[in-house]
This record gives C-alpha cells, sequence and structure tokens, in this order.
C-alpha cells in the first residue's frame, strides 16, 4: 500500500464517523507555511509570517539582523536581578513554537533561555533578543524535507 492509498483509507474511514472536507493540498497549516516542489522532490516548512509577527510584537522588526542565534563567547557582565517585567516568558516561548515546527537551528539557544523561566534578568532577556535578531536576518529560513527515492 502506498501512501496515497493510506491516506485515502484513513480519510474514508475517518469520513464514516465525522463530517469531512476534502480541500485539496495544504499550503498554510498553523502558522507553518508548506511548499511543495515536486520537481526537486522537497517539501519545505517556513514560519516566515510568523517570524515577522513575533519580530513585531517584541518591538523588534527594524533591528539589525545576527548571523548566529547564541554569542559565540560568554559574556562577563554581570547584571542584577529585577523585578521589572520583561515579556521574557512569552518571547521564550514564541521562539519555543518556532523550534517545534520549522526552526531547529535557534533550539540550543531556546533550550538555554528556557532553563531561565523562573529566575530571569536582562541579560537573558538580551539573549533572547539575539534570537530575534537572528530570525530577523533568517526569516525566509525553512525546514526542508527531501524524498528519498522509494519512499513516494
Amino acid at each position: 500500500m502506498g501512501p496515497r492509498q493510506f491516506c485515502e483509507e484513513v480519510a474514508a474511514s475517518l469520513q464514516e464517523t465525522f463530517e469531512l472536507t476534502t480541500m485539496g493540498t495544504v499550503n498554510y497549516l498553523l502558522g507553518v507555511e508548506i511548499l511543495i516542489n515536486k520537481t526537486r522532490k522537497q517539501i519545505v516548512y517556513s514560519q516566515r509570517q510568523y517570524v515577522l509577527e513575533v519580530l513585531k510584537r517584541f518591538h523588534m522588526e527594524n533591528c539589525n539582523g545576527s548571523a548566529t542565534p547564541e554569542a559565540t563567547a560568554p559574556s562577563s557582565i554581570e547584571v542584577p536581578a529585577t523585578k521589572e517585567y520583561l515579556p521574557y516568558r512569552e518571547l521564550v516561548g514564541a521562539l519555543q513554537y518556532l523550534v517545534s515546527a520549522s526552526r531547529p537551528d535557534i533550539a540550543h539557544a531556546t533550550r538555554h533561555l528556557g532553563k531561565y523561566l523562573a529566575c530571569y534578568d536582562h541579560t537573558h532577556y538580551a539573549q533572547a533578543k539575539r534570537v530575534l535578531r537572528y530570525l530577523k536576518a533568517t526569516s525566509d529560513y525553512g525546514l526542508v524535507m527531501d524524498v528519498q527515492p522509494g519512499q513516494g
């Protein structure tokens, strides 16, 4: 049984219980743009629009881009903890969503930021904003899946 036949059987099984409508090839799903290139046998998952929305939400739409999501050397600057509100948790959550769908390139930086959700300061927030600057420079990046011979 090929993948197309399997999908058709699953759809038929679901239609026995639920009212379904077939809408054709998916182009956009849960904030992820899905580009199918049949000639190259590739599927590309991209969240360019979501990246732009996140940049705007955190007032970073006009920032300069960064070549890397993390600093290449640790900072020696010590910043005291703050009680001032910073939207750190919201920013890290937005980055985690990007990692889960289409941006594994920021996974390490995002995991590191996630360690400080309970106790963060301006340094951590600046590190999170650096990831945003990297996303600004790489907003067109996506996750490319190549179809291997014999797999469809």
